[in-house]
């Protein structure tokens, strides 16, 4: 009885309890911007990247990847249709790494909230072009190494956490997004 009387209360307790609903998921999309403008018959993505499921890597954690941001950039960025040509975007590194920070401790503790660990989102991507251009043939490789980080207070909940992790990859995404239109724009010159 007096078990049964205990697991009613628990029961009771949880069902009363609000639900923290996690923030929502970003679609990290690059559709408000236009294609680069240059056109060719085929865009390929290569995803070489392998997680390593281990820490310091953090980003298998998550509900959304480095991943999905670079792959959502070559989706809409890079434009099919043209005659000629290729692009092909390969993920080199897509990881995001948790590093501790060291704390203070002690009374301090109790009264402030301090910087406990940093995450640091990482793309590597390359783009490698054969692209028939202003009477050439133009072909290469882009190679884009960009970064992000976002440091985590102690005793974050874990929907502060998601948008400090989401914030970090817009962050990231709009650095790829810079550097590759940069780096096309000088070599696809009108």
């Amino acid at each position: 009885m007096r078990y049964s009387l205990l697991a009613a209360v628990l029961i009771l307790i949880t069902a009363c309890s609000p639900r923290v609903e996690p923030p929502p998921v970003p679609a990290f999309s690059f559709d408000d911007r236009p294609p680069i403008g240059v056109p060719v018959a085929s865009v390929s993505i290569v995803n070489n990247y392998k997680p390593p499921l281990r820490a310091p890597h953090v980003e298998h954690e998550f509900r959304v990847v480095p991943t999905q941001v670079a792959r959502s950039w070559a989706r809409a960025r890079l434009e099919e249709g043209g005659p000629r040509g290729t692009f092909t975007f390969r993920i080199e590194n897509a990881g995001v790494i948790e590093k501790e920070l060291p704390t203070k401790g002690g009374l301090r503790d109790l009264i402030y909230k301090e910087q406990s660990r940093e995450l640091v989102a990482t793309l590597d991507v390359m783009l490698d072009y054969e692209v028939p251009w202003k009477q050439e043939v133009r072909k290469g490789t882009i190679s884009v190494r960009t970064e992000s980080t976002t440091v985590l207070l102690e005793g974050m909940t874990l929907a502060e956490v998601d948008t400090a992790y989401f914030k970090m990859l817009e962050v990231l995404g709009q650095r790829l997004d810079e550097q590759l239109q940069n780096r096309l724009a000088e070599i696809f010159a009108p």
